[in-house]
């Protein structure tokens, strides 16, 4: 009897197994195949379909589709759009679905229609560990809501984490290929933190569901975190993006000093730019045979390779426009915003930001084609009908 699907109750401990002639067989929950202290409260699996089936606390049931059992070439896409979203529209259309009534009529109805046609099947919307990690501070009810419309919209889709995208870009760029990273955006992206930890337990399920299994670990283990309702303490991150935010604001603050020019603030950001990135450049250049000079120069030449990069080119072009803008504070948060809006941009269809950030990603120049750009809902829906 083989079994292509699973119905695993976790309030009951039950695991259910179904074959493809319509037969069923009811066992108890095996010990170890979930965590026994969870908030998730079911895990159904239809490798029909190609995707699972995640039930979150309060009756909501997030759907995640599923990267294994596919053929390599296999196009996750099919066609549909992806949408990025800054956090704070994210809140927007969580609190739109609750009926809250400070949400705006204009709100209210863009995100109805997103969801409208998230449901048909046209756009994506992805999550990122920029998401994740500004839920993380969150507790109580409003973490549960968020954190069920995130993970209950994205569908399983996420965006792999800039760190890594930058990586892929950098080498494309030392080896004189197009400097474009491939799988910005798919299903359960198995680098989406910083640290790439990939599962691989297969749980003794029969065959066809093994590789499903191994695939789940790493999605439940995050849908756990998400909906718990306590709040996830920092580990040092903050700390991290406010030095970075005193070093630009040092920065400007000489650039202001000595009167810099716009030529001068652009070579100051592309060398601050090298310099972030030096670190990785070594492994690379090592990989690659090239010495420390040689890197350097391959990236400085006069045809600009870094132009070609979808997502290091903005950063490169954001932070001009912030250090031209002699009155920008400098905050924490703007590591993330530079990051994760950067690299969306390079690499989603439609992204809808936050106004101020918004506005320099458009000020960008000499940047590849990237998405469209919105700071509303509604802006967010017309983008949609514009692109190609």
């Amino acid at each position: 009897m083989s079994f292509p699907g699973f119905d695993a109750d976790l309030v009951s401990d039950t695991l259910s197994l179904f074959s493809h002639d319509g037969r069923s067989v009811t066992l108890p929950l095996p010990r170890g195949l979930f965590p026994s202290d969870t908030n998730i409260e079911r895990v159904a699996v239809r490798p029909g379909a190609r995707e699972a089936l995640i039930g979150l606390p309060g009756g909501v049931e997030a759907a995640v589709e599923l990267r294994a059992d596919r053929p390599p070439s296999y196009d996750f896409r099919r066609g549909r759009k992806v949408v990025y979203l800054d956090q704070n529209h994210w809140s927007t259309i969580a609190a739109a679905q609750q009926g809250n009534p400070r949400v705006s009529e204009r709100d209210a109805v863009a995100a109805k229609e997103i969801l409208a046609q998230v449901t048909a099947g046209t756009v994506v919307l992805a999550a990122s560990a920029g998401h994740f990690v500004e839920t993380g501070p969150l507790y109580g009810a409003p973490r549960l809501a968020l954190a069920s419309t995130v993970l209950s919209l994205s569908r399983g889709w996420q965006m792999r984490n800039p760190l890594h995208v930058r990586r892929d870009e950098l080498r494309f760029g030392l080896e004189r290929r197009l400097p474009v990273a491939e799988n910005v955006f798919a299903p359960n992206a198995d680098e989406l933190f910083a640290s790439s930890q990939n599962a691989d337990r297969a749980y003794g399920l029969p065959a066809p569901l093994a590789e499903i299994a191994s695939e789940l670990v790493g999605v439940l283990g995050l849908y756990d975190a998400l909906v718990d309702r306590e709040a996830i303490p920092d580990e040092g991150g903050e700390a991290a993006a406010a030095s970075w935010a005193e070093a630009f604001r040092d920065l400007s603050e000489q650039l202001r000093t000595h009167g810099a020019g716009r030529d001068m603030v652009r070579r100051v950001s592309h060398a601050r730019l090298i310099l972030d990135v030096y670190d990785e450049l070594l492994p690379l250049g090592d990989s690659l045979r090239l010495s420390a000079d040689e890197v350097v120069d391959r990236l400085t030449t006069p045809d600009d390779p870094i132009a070609a990069m979808p997502f290091l080119s903005r950063v490169r072009a954001v932070l001009f426009a912030r250090l031209r803008n002699v009155g920008q504070s400098w905050e924490a948060n703007d590591l993330f915003d530079i990051m994760f809006l950067c690299c969306a941009t390079g690499y989603a269809d439609v992204v809808v930001g936050e106004r101020r950030s918004v506005g320099y990603l458009r000020q960008a120049r000499n940047v590849s084609p990237g998405a469209n750009l919105a700071s509303t809902l509604e802006e967010g829906v017309a983008a949609l009908a514009n692109c190609s």
